[in-house]
């Protein structure tokens, strides 16, 4: 927990003993998204998500907030970093992915400088489309789908060709593209994101359907924060299946 200079809770990062083990487990990759609206104190909700050997998604950390700066998530990530170095460590953590949030892309420069940050595909296409839909008008479908063949490019000297080629056949959007996407290229390019283990994550989009079952606990603005604890810890159970378990249990054994 954290206090401010007046010990008022501004956040709060927690992990049960299954979600600890299915860090140390399959933390290769992690997934980050946070909500709004979850609690009667506005403090946004921070769910950091793996993928099993089954493909199945599994809560592997909370954090509740009261802001979503830098600060929060260098805090939050050295949190997680304790964690995952406080045993001999099983794996190493090889990516993040995440949203275009810049307080996010801090935290993990800050704190595991040599992970590869992944930039949600989603998110990005939902950036290109507010803001260059009303510059294109009709054109904007024939835009995006030369940006998706740029996307595709399976190697750099392809990407920057092909890069370059689209900012020829479309000067009109070709501010926007050189100061807000084309310098997160690494982060998202499939010439880069192709070369790395990444558990078949290109989006955050685990984490975005997390959200709804976390409303089907019972998260949602009318929530004190120990209700917001004590719902997520139940959706934490309905994740904890047998299958899981027993195989934790002879992983350990």
């Amino acid at each position: 927990m954290w206090h401010d200079q007046d010990n008022v809770l501004k956040r709060f990062f927690w992990m049960s003993p299954l979600q600890v083990t299915l860090l140390r487990l399959y933390g290769e990759v992690l997934v980050v998204d946070t909500s709004e609206n979850r609690n009667n104190m506005k403090y946004s909700v921070a769910t950091i998500m793996v993928v099993d050997s089954e493909n199945k998604s599994r809560n592997v950390a909370y954090c509740l907030s009261h802001r979503q700066d830098q600060e929060t998530f260098i805090w939050l990530f050295q949190q997680l970093k304790q964690v995952m170095e406080s045993k001999t460590p099983i794996l190493s953590l090889n990516a993040v992915f995440s949203d275009r949030a810049l307080a996010i892309a801090i935290g993990i420069r800050e704190v595991w400088p040599a992970v590869f940050h992944g930039i949600c595909l989603w998110h990005l296409l939902e950036n290109i489309k507010q803001n260059l839909l009303g510059t294109l008008g009709g054109s904007y479908n024939a835009f995006l789908s030369q940006f998706m063949e740029l996307y595709s490019c399976g190697s750099v000297h392809h990407f920057e060709e092909a890069a370059d080629k689209l900012l020829r056949d479309w000067p009109e959007t070709a501010s926007y593209m050189k100061n807000s996407i084309l310098p997160d290229r690494a982060k998202w390019g499939w010439a880069w994101v192709g070369t790395r283990f990444t558990a078949g994550l290109r989006t955050t989009g685990r984490v975005e359907s997390e959200h709804k079952n976390q409303k089907l606990v019972g998260l949602g603005p009318n929530c004190g924060l120990l209700d917001s604890f004590d719902r997520l810890n139940k959706r934490t159970q309905q994740q904890s299946d047998s299958e899981i378990r027993e195989k934790i249990k002879v992983f350990f054994s």
